[in-house]
């Protein structure tokens, strides 16, 4: 079996480097919320019975969410708790 040499050609060596999202580090935010969820994982952690009120509160804006494509949203629960936890109807004192 003959081997095959490879030649590096010379057009790629003159160009700039250009970083490539394969070869950096992912973004900060995606590196410190590591375990995104899907938008039935997000419903089941919060109890609902469909991902209905999910919908809801993305369309509205009081849910955090990142969006991978087209349709793809994914979530923090860290960030999500702290963006439901506002709507926390306190006691009167005690």
């Amino acid at each position: 079996m003959a081997k095959i040499k490879t030649v590096p050609s010379q057009a790629a060596s003159n160009r700039p480097h250009i970083p490539t999202i394969a070869h950096d580090s992912p973004p900060v935010a995606l590196q410190l919320d590591a375990d995104l969820l899907t938008k039935k994982q997000l419903a089941a952690k919060l109890g609902f019975a469909s991902t209905r009120m999910i919908d809801q509160l993305v369309k509205s804006r009081r849910l955090p969410f990142y969006r991978l494509g087209h349709r793809t949203l994914r979530f923090s629960w860290r960030r999500c708790q702290e963006a439901l936890s506002r709507f926390e109807v306190k006691a009167i004192g005690q």
